[in-house]
């Protein structure tokens, strides 16, 4: 994201409109005890602000990491989407992703 040129916001006619756009997300990878994870402290250290959803709940990455434990399993993860709720926010983050578990 950070080598992207400055982006320009979408119009029409002259006027503002709303725009969607996916962002691939490349996860962080360890190898620990023969298992793939993504470590959160990794997501916590990105340009990114990222948070959970869990059985039906959105939790922030303390939160998920007291549930979670300090990674997790790539292969658990259900989907990515772009987040944006007034209640969760994270200062100086370029945007927020919300990792949607499975079984959730």
């Amino acid at each position: 994201m950070s080598s992207m040129p400055n982006w320009i916001p979408g119009s029409m006619d002259g006027k503002p409109v709303r725009v969607q756009y996916t962002v691939p997300i490349n996860f962080f990878m360890t190898y620990d005890d023969s298992k793939i994870t993504t470590r959160i402290k990794d997501l916590r250290n990105s340009d990114f602000g990222f948070f959970f959803y869990i059985k039906g709940k959105t939790y922030t990455l303390d939160e998920a990491q007291a549930i979670l434990g300090k990674s997790f399993d790539p292969s658990t993860v259900a989907s990515v989407e772009d987040f944006y709720d007034p209640q969760y926010k994270v200062p100086n983050k370029k945007g927020n992703y919300l990792i949607i578990m499975k079984n959730s």
